[in-house]
């Protein structure tokens, strides 16, 4: 839910929108109004979109059209404590929707179906055949089949060595550029990625861990793609915790900082995997460690 910046009525994000081009309290603007499209974007709206959104260019215009348009849109810059809306000076940022857990950030609809359809298709190999890495059986924090892309990190040696595979093309095309948008994404530039594949047949399932707090920055982005699934977490620092399942839709990315990141396990069991097939890509920058 967001609220409106001119009559504060709350609603669902997706019906902002609708609402915001009847409210009453809101100076018309022309149809392809640049401002417009920010809002769109900041509230989730049209975020799928985006392809590269540090690519938007502003037309060139006059003095007094820049004055006029910025009285017309002077509305939406006021500030307001109950709108999430917010933008840089370059543009736009992408706010979470939900946080269950202290520092766990939920991006439902990261991406779109045609966005998920491509991304699944160059991890099956249908696309991009030259630079195709298979999937492999994993035994590593569960049972699994899975790949990984750039840097290694050795958990034994307690090293970070060059990357073995470069990232994969879905990853500059479709994901880096929404990534700049998140605010707790900021100081990180991932460079290592891995993807997991569960199948619920098969028995699949992620045992519960805490990701290494050392070796890696303290973001980690994890995208769900075609499947739902619930995420169980479990706070380790005190005795007899709560057991928090959170809901994981298809194309929805989360975000592990704070204590989310480092206080609470993780994992998925089989009976967990609502949907057959369930797949996910795991991004995160580890500094190299010789």
């Amino acid at each position: 839910f967001s609220c409106c910046p001119l009559c504060q009525a709350c609603m669902p994000i997706h019906a902002l929108l609708v609402h915001a081009e009847n409210c009453k309290g809101r100076v018309e603007t022309p149809d392809n109004d640049e401002e417009t499209t920010i809002l769109a974007v900041a509230v989730g709206k049209d975020c799928n979109n985006l392809t590269n959104p540090l690519s938007l260019k502003r037309p060139q215009e006059d003095n007094h059209t820049k004055d006029r348009k910025r009285q017309k849109v002077e509305w939406w810059k006021r500030p307001n404590r109950h709108s999430k809306l917010s933008t840089k000076a370059i543009g736009i940022t992408i706010e979470s929707v939900f946080e269950p857990i202290s520092g766990l950030h939920l991006f439902p609809n990261f991406i779109s179906e045609q966005e998920e359809q491509s991304i699944i298709a160059e991890l099956d190999g249908k696309k991009n055949h030259e630079k195709y890495l298979p999937w492999k059986a994993s035994r590593f924090n569960g049972r699994h089949q899975g790949k990984r892309w750039g840097v290694h990190c050795n958990l034994r040696d307690r090293k970070v060595s060059e990357a073995e595979n470069p990232l994969p093309d879905f990853f500059f095309a479709i994901l880096l550029p929404k990534l700049k948008l998140i605010k707790q994404m900021e100081g990180c530039l991932p460079n290592e990625a891995n993807a997991i594949d569960y199948q619920r047949r098969k028995g699949d399932f992620l045992k519960d861990h805490v990701d290494d707090r050392q070796l890696s920055k303290e973001p980690i982005a994890n995208l769900s793609i075609i499947g739902d699934c619930y995420m169980t977490f479990i706070n380790t620092k005190i005795d007899h915790p709560n057991h928090n399942r959170v809901l994981l839709p298809r194309r929805t990315l989360q975000i592990l900082t704070g204590k989310a990141r480092y206080d609470f396990s993780h994992g998925i069991k089989n009976e967990d995997l609502i949907s057959d097939r369930r797949v996910s890509v795991t991004m995160r920058e580890s500094p190299l460690r010789t």
